[in-house]
């Protein structure tokens, strides 16, 4: 995760500019836990649009709630005095991750506006670049440092992102060394493109005033930094003006994963130098894409409800029964809370929040359907959408028959998923659809349905099935273990509510947990990598307003070690 800000309210009084920090803080899922501070970003003088260096790994799961705080002080040096707070917000990290370019803001309410953004890390890759740099022939009155740059794609084309900025250095010599540094190669780019990543080495006479002097550029990348300093003049020139000086790499060094203590060691002509940075020399075995890769460009995720209104489920008017209507609405059943649970995860990553609604086991005009539309629309609008449809059917004159028969609301949400996918490929993009099947027993053809599972485990679709109620739910158990067995993969996931009934962390999490690697599975089987990266611009992200600022405390013990506490209680919703 990165953070920067901008207009925020200058606190610091008249004649002063505040000194902005950022505190990320992890909120917690249970009641009474208390916050994780995550980390703090490093303190900006003289700012009120602050772009930060530093980066935080967060680990995320799908269908786990993940909030954080962002909290940005201003700094305070004078002793006994708190660091004055100039806004936070609060951000779930699923609706970062599924935003385009994995990027959102937030307009604060103090004045200002915070920008996240995140990007998917390998968690197995630990590999860092052990880095000094010297200046060489710097003049006798700067204050030099360097910030390092990666090149990314951006929305307007090739974009440079700073993601180091060193201290700088006083004092009245030519040649400076500053202090060795270690960069997780993870934060450049993924392990097999970090090794030949452009990388800019840009260094500034630092100016009191913000406005700092360039003296120098170069551009270089891993592999270049490596040789250049195997090489027996280990300097790299900042350009053609006389003056400037120029840069020399004392240590360079990759060391973890892989490719463990990784450093170069070959005859150092001009040509080999250029190959290297060139980025020809290192070629990195492909590896298997991910799930965060195929969002990353782009992939439509699509949802759809399927409940069952069989017989056995009782009658809806009597209470203790799985499809009991609250006449008041306040005490939900079983359906409902899985349907606001899963639903509520899933529309995070919804292009649209449009939802087909199904039902089957039910008897309309004396025939038994086991696929009707539920509600007054093709699709419900959001979570409210898809509890109005369910309720709707209420009020539809059906009778509630038998039996479980999953048959054809399967079908139908393979033929759609397939139908969306072809559409998607046309534009170049990509689509994916879960099929949620909501039923309380059995399936009694089971040997038919497994034939029909087989069949569409070639079609971009999932299928999450959760048990409602008390019933032997043997035959279920058994579709989760052979579902797509067939062919090779696995389409299906199925779950007891009742396992999870206190928990609904726990239940969506359950959910969803196959759900990425069976994204994955189907798209390397047909040979479909993901799409490019989309980024997005500052201006073309979306503001939302920050209706749930939390009032954060930062403390500071004698040791300048830093804890958070929350002091507005936060309650973990519930079913």
């Amino acid at each position: 995760m990165s953070l920067k800000a901008k207009d925020l309210k200058n606190v610091a009084g008249h004649f002063k500019v505040s000194d902005p920090f950022a505190v990320l803080t992890r909120i917690p899922n249970e009641v009474g836990a208390p916050p994780v501070m995550i980390g703090k970003t490093e303190v900006i003088n003289d700012c009120l649009s602050p772009d930060w260096n530093t980066e935080f790994i967060v680990n995320y799961e799908m269908g786990t709630p993940t909030r954080v705080a962002i909290s940005i002080f201003d700094e305070i040096l004078k002793k006994g005095k708190p660091n004055k707070a100039m806004g936070s917000a609060i951000f779930e990290i699923a609706t970062v991750v599924a935003a385009k370019g994995h990027s959102k803001a937030k307009e604060l309410a103090n004045g200002g506006t915070i920008f996240i953004r995140c990007e998917h890390v390998e968690e197995e890759s630990k590999e860092s670049l052990i880095l000094r740099l010297s200046g060489l022939n710097m003049t006798t009155k700067s204050s030099p440092f360097f910030e390092l740059s990666k090149m990314i794609d951006g929305g307007s084309g090739t974009e440079w992102d700073k993601f180091y900025t060193s201290q700088p250095i006083e004092g009245k010599v030519v040649n400076r060394r500053w202090k060795e540094i270690v960069i997780d190669l993870s934060m450049i780019a993924t392990k097999e493109k970090v090794m030949n990543t452009p990388l800019l080495i840009s260094v500034f006479d630092h100016q009191k005033s913000g406005k700092h002097k360039p003296m120098g550029i170069t551009r270089t990348n891993i592999n270049g930094l490596l040789l250049t300093q195997s090489a027996s003049s280990c300097t790299i020139s900042l350009g053609p003006k006389a003056g400037l000086g120029d840069i020399e790499v004392n240590k360079a060094k990759v060391i973890g994963g892989d490719r463990e203590d990784v450093h170069v060691s070959v005859d150092p002509t001009p040509p080999e130098l250029k190959k290297a940075i060139s980025g020809d020399m290192y070629v990195a075995p492909r590896k298997k894409p991910t799930f965060p890769e195929y969002l990353s460009g782009g992939l439509k995720m699509n949802f759809t409800v399927a409940i069952d209104f069989t017989g056995s489920n009782g009658d809806p008017r009597n209470p203790g029964t799985l499809h009991y209507r609250d006449p008041n609405g306040v005490i939900k059943n079983d359906y409902q809370k899985s349907i606001e649970s899963l639903a509520r995860s899933f529309s995070h990553f919804s292009e649209n929040d449009l939802y087909p609604v199904y039902g089957f086991g039910a008897k309309y005009g004396g025939i038994v359907r086991n696929c009707f539309q539920c509600g007054p629309k093709a699709e419900a609008k959001g979570v409210d959408g898809i509890q109005e449809a369910y309720s709707a059917v209420f009020k539809s004159g059906l009778i509630m028959s038998k039996p479980s028969d999953l048959i054809e609301v399967i079908q139908v949400a393979s033929k759609s998923a397939r139908s969306k996918q072809a559409e998607a490929k046309i534009f170049g993009k990509q689509s994916y659809t879960t099929l949620m099947i909501l039923t309380d027993g059995a399936v009694e053809n089971i040997q038919q349905t497994t034939q029909v599972l087989e069949k569409v485990a070639d079609s971009p679709l999932s299928i999450v099935i959760v048990g409602i109620g008390n019933a032997d739910f043997t035959a279920m158990s058994f579709l989760d273990e052979v579902g797509g067995n067939g062919n090779g993969r696995d389409i299906v996931q199925f779950i007891r509510f009742n396992d999870h009934k206190t928990d609904k962390h726990s239940f969506t999490a359950a959910a969803l947990e196959e759900l990425p690697a069976q994204v994955v599975a189907y798209f390397q089987s047909h040979g479909i990598d993901p799409a490019s990266s989309i980024t997005v611009e500052e201006e073309d992200i979306v503001i939302e307003k920050e209706e749930e600022e939390i009032d954060i405390s930062l403390d500071v013990d004698d040791k300048g070690e830093f804890a958070v506490s929350i002091n507005e209680a936060f309650v973990p919703p519930s079913y």
